[in-house]
């Protein structure tokens, strides 16, 4: 019953295998073209240079010969003609590597086409058997949907995951930003203390009101990263402390917008907003540890699940 299906999978995914490593070979061959035409390139531009060289010495006036004679014209003339002639060579030697490799392309290409079909061959081929098993066979058909089943969770929760991550990031972002603002604006801060007059209490106006925005920002992003904590703690079971995250928001923003109004506690929001920085990092390296978990076990169910449908046997051919 699977005899000639099986035999299809089998020859899809080894044409799926060639087609990966002749895409690698073509990307490879594709950056080595662009290096070559761009010593072509190069060398099209040195020789041009050392032939006008060349016949600058060999137009030389009368009377500058009679100068030349005692700088060695002749063996001038003649390093001048080695500089061209080897600028010719590598000229000719990148431009046969050339040729080479665009026709190595060109047959690359030619067999990418040929198989250019065969994920969608293995996909049909597959499915067609899937509905075999699913007609004959209960036992894998079991297997298989609990399978399935495992792989939409995971599919879910990497999507949950990967939400909750680039709206850390964002956060993160922000609030690395707030801190070089901050930093900056300790510096004009101490100047302007020491003296600095209007150039450094401008300096420390325009860093603070930068580090307001991004604090600004990191508050707006706040919300789209709690949002997104929560949407993942309902699905995984991953260990975070949301909730005292959660609470830290509440009051963490409110204060920042008075401390800086003395220069003093500059250094306080500064503190603050290394703390929340950290504490964000560290929920994010938590999603990343998780995400890394989801994806070894999704490609393990993925290959679970293939290799039960392409080695499902017709009891009667076995």
């Amino acid at each position: 019953m699977y005899i000639e299906i099986n035999k299809k999978i089998v020859a899809a995914r080894e044409q799926g295998r060639l087609q990966m490593i002749w895409n690698e070979r073509l990307h490879n061959l594709e950056e080595e073209l662009k290096e070559r035409e761009q010593q072509i390139r190069m060398w099209e531009l040195q020789l041009k240079k050392e032939e006008e060289d060349v016949e600058k010495l060999k137009g030389i006036s009368f009377s500058s010969f009679l100068y030349t004679i005692l700088s060695k014209k002749e063996e001038r003339l003649e390093h001048e003609q080695m500089e061209v002639l080897e600028a010719k060579l590598k000229h000719d030697e990148a431009s046969k590597a050339t040729a080479a490799i665009r026709t190595e392309i060109d047959e690359l290409k030619a067999k990418l086409y040929e198989v250019r079909n065969c994920q969608m061959a293995l996909e049909d081929a597959t499915a067609r058997k899937e509905l075999l098993i699913e007609q004959n066979d209960s036992v894998t058909s079991k297997k298989l949907h609990e399978l399935a089943e495992r792989r939409a969770e995971l599919e879910i929760n990497i999507k949950e995951l990967n939400e909750a991550i680039a709206a850390g990031k964002s956060v993160s972002d922000n609030l690395d930003q707030a801190k070089v603002a901050l930093h900056a604006a300790t510096n004009w801060g101490t100047f302007d203390m020491l003296g600095g007059g209007l150039l450094a209490t401008h300096g420390k106006h325009n860093r603070l009101d930068e580090a307001m925005d991004y604090i600004q920002n990191a508050q707006k992003n706040l919300g789209r990263f709690e949002k997104e904590l929560q949407d993942v703690h309902l699905t995984l079971t991953i260990e975070l402390d949301v909730n005292s995250f959660l609470r830290f928001s509440d009051y963490f923003f409110d204060g920042l917008i008075t401390d800086w109004i003395v220069q003093g506690r500059i250094q306080n929001t500064l503190a603050q907003v290394e703390s929340k920085s950290s504490a964000v990092n560290t929920i994010l390296w938590e999603l990343e540890n998780e995400r890394r978990k989801c994806d070894t076990e999704l490609a393990a169910v993925q290959n679970a699940y293939s290799s039960l449908v392409e080695t499902t046997e017709d009891e009667n051919n076995v």
